[in-house]
């Protein structure tokens, strides 16, 4: 049997609305994910899509809402490693999307530290993303990125693909949030619970 004390995480719940025969809502639990208490540098710790809603656009849209809650705290985030291959998979679609947005018809120079700051992904991740493109170009010590006209023209062709999608979206300015008030010592106790937790199903 496993032990772990969910008290230091958050927990984010997706629920798709229906209606029964009578037209009262009914909401099925659509996915979830996890994020730890405190002030930490990962924004994501867990994140699940039930099967019977998988391939519908859920999980990226969980992830997106991960980084504009990020926005909104004034941090950067990034997800808790190791990724599963599904996991990657997700995160790796995101970022492109992401900063395509951001980039837009940029062409030129431009700082890895300005573009986290635009976007909330962690510069590590952004190096990881664009290394993978041949049509960015990242510097020697991964300070900046060198965004070529191919690239901008891959993007412009994403942005208009995306605009005739139906692709599931956070909309900022329907998200009501405040921040939490848990105390650093609050958090700090129940992550020592945790690890007794822990310690105790490894005795």
């Amino acid at each position: 049997m496993l032990y772990y004390d969910v008290g230091a995480f958050y927990f984010y719940v997706l629920t798709e609305q229906d209606f029964n025969q009578e037209g009262k809502p009914l909401y099925r639990i659509v996915g979830y994910f996890s994020k730890e208490k405190g002030q930490v540098e990962t924004n994501l710790a867990c994140i699940l899509t039930l099967p019977p809603y998988q391939r519908r656009g859920y999980g990226l849209f969980l992830i997106e809402f991960s980084y504009e809650l990020s926005r909104r705290e004034g941090r950067i985030g990034t997800p808790e490693r190791p990724l599963s291959d599904l996991g990657s998979v997700s995160y790796t679609a995101y970022w492109n999307r992401a900063l395509s947005e951001e980039l837009d018809d940029f062409v030129g120079e431009i700082s890895i530290a300005e573009l986290s700051k635009r976007t909330n992904i962690v510069a590590s991740d952004i190096v990881t993303t664009f290394e993978h493109n041949s049509l960015v170009r990242v510097s020697e010590d991964q300070s900046s990125v060198e965004i070529t006209k191919e690239y901008a023209a891959e993007t412009a062709a994403l942005q208009l693909q995306l605009r005739n999608n139906d692709s599931l979206r956070v909309i900022p300015e329907n998200l009501r949030w405040e921040p939490h008030t848990s105390s650093v010592v609050e958090v700090a106790e129940k992550r020592r619970r945790t690890r007794l937790f822990q310690s105790a199903e490894n005795s």
